[in-house]
């Protein structure tokens, strides 16, 4: 009988707090939950990685350098952000941002997965003076595996090395 009692007891506390629980969120005036009040309860987002058997188009930064020979400027593609679409992905971001130069960006974004290793490099910008900001997809850029371990090209920490080529 004498370990009965705090059975019965510590029973009752955990249904009363349980109770107190659903009755204040239940008459509470906030629609949010409590995952959305504390950002700390929230989980932390997944950190996406390429697919190698996709073709992923790499959000890409890029620098002029300037051939002191030749004095002609040309660009080289320094580091490839954390931000990329499968083809599929990419060809409905243009669509929906109706982009125009859309349909020259199809077509190259469609070669370039059909023949150049299934990968892209774009970067957003304004590319004829006159017209808005969009994706430009640079033909001798693109005709480079910056993704190669020799191009000393910088790429997001976590993405796994095997996605780096020889």
């Amino acid at each position: 009988m004498n370990t009965l009692i705090p059975k019965v007891a510590a029973a009752v506390i955990s249904l009363g707090g349980a109770v107190a629980v659903l009755l204040e969120t239940k008459s509470s005036d906030n629609s949010k939950d409590l995952l959305s009040v504390d950002a700390a309860l929230a989980s932390i987002p997944k950190r996406r990685v390429p697919n190698k058997n996709d073709c992923n188009v790499y959000l890409s930064d890029y620098e002029n350098v300037l051939d002191e020979k030749s004095k002609t400027s040309t660009r080289k593609l320094v580091k490839i952000e954390e931000r990329f679409w499968t083809k599929e992905e990419f060809l409905q971001e243009v669509k929906s941002k109706n982009l125009w130069n859309s349909e020259d960006l199809k077509k190259k974004i469609e070669g370039a997965c059909s023949s150049q290793g299934k990968r892209a490099f774009v970067w957003w910008g304004i590319v004829e003076h006159g017209k808005g900001h969009t994706w430009e997809f640079h033909d001798a850029i693109n005709r480079e595996n910056w993704l190669s371990k020799d191009k000393n090209v910088a790429v997001p920490e976590y993405w796994p090395e095997d996605l780096r080529t020889e």
